[in-house]
């Protein structure tokens, strides 16, 4: 694993639902050392770089913790509240 530059991401050991706070994701995931070649986009180190952001999509167990899969919640549009042009 030395050979190929081991990075340490946050990794879900359980399926995390959609609207999670991130506060709520200690007990859902797990830090794992993984190649640098498989390291996702945005893939977060640290549970801090995700305070005050929900969940936008359900995660499934395995999945990296990825900082584009999580919003700002006053962000987020629930169905029906899209504008009309």
């Amino acid at each position: 694993m030395a050979d190929m530059e081991p990075v340490s991401v946050l990794v879900a050991t359980g399926p995390i639902a959609e609207g999670t706070p991130a506060e709520a994701l200690a007990e859902l995931i797990a830090t794992e050392s993984i190649p640098a070649a498989a390291v996702g986009p945005g893939a977060v180190t640290d549970l801090a770089e995700l305070d005050g952001l929900v969940a936008v999509t359900t995660l499934q167990p395995g999945e990296q913790i990825l900082a584009g899969r999580f919003a700002d919640p006053a962000s987020i549009l629930k169905p029906g509240e899209i504008p009309a042009p």
